[in-house]
């Protein structure tokens, strides 16, 4: 192995990098595949300073947050890096501008927070979709029919009750499976609503 050593001015070295003879790359640590970094180590983008809009970006293991992977960004024309644009945590699940609570989680403050599909297309048929997919089956690419009953799909509108409890349901549109499916699914759309005392009823 090949093995780079810095030091502090006095007589104690430490390792910085290894190359092995397997061409592998260590930053900080033994590697254990062609780049490895250590722990809390991160990648990083300095900003153009001549580019008022230039941003410093940053790749970065997180493991303070379970080892979370993150890209960051500086919110100026800095090297200081102080926004989280997309965390991906050890579970899956994406956050953007936050770290996630659900399987996808967008965060904003003190604006509108937009998810946007778009299509650009002269046929007519193609179009922006948003998909709610239900199956039976349990493992993934093995779809199984749904059965009379089965929700569909939910879209819901929630808010922040009095005791400061987050995800309270105001408004909820339910799709749910009437009867057995066929070559199509027959499906009832149901709305409901909260009046702020009790439960949504339809």
């Amino acid at each position: 192995d090949m093995v780079f050593y810095t030091t502090d001015g006095n007589a104690s070295q430490s390792e910085v990098m290894r190359l092995t003879a397997d061409n592998m790359v260590g930053i900080g640590c033994t590697p254990t595949s062609i780049l490895t970094l250590a722990a809390d180590s991160d990648i990083q983008w300095l900003t153009t300073p001549s580019e008022g809009d230039s941003r410093s970006w940053q790749i970065a293991h997180d493991s303070g947050e379970f080892g979370n992977l993150k890209i960051r960004s500086s919110n100026a024309n800095d090297n200081v890096i102080d926004t989280d644009v997309i965390t991906l945590d050890k579970s899956g699940d994406v956050g953007i501008g936050c770290s996630p609570l659900k399987e996808v989680d967008v965060y904003r403050v003190s604006e509108s927070c937009v998810i946007q599909a778009r299509v650009h297309s002269a046929t007519t048929s193609h179009k922006p979709i948003i998909q709610l997919a239900k199956s039976t089956g349990t493992s993934v690419g093995t779809p199984a029919a749904t059965v009379d009953g089965d929700i569909l799909g939910e879209i819901l509108a929630t808010g922040v009750n009095s005791s400061n409890v987050a995800n309270k349901t105001g408004a909820v549109i339910e799709f749910v499976q009437n009867g057995a499916a066929g070559a199509d699914v027959p499906c009832d759309i149901i709305f409901r609503t909260s009046s702020g005392a009790t439960g949504d009823t339809e």
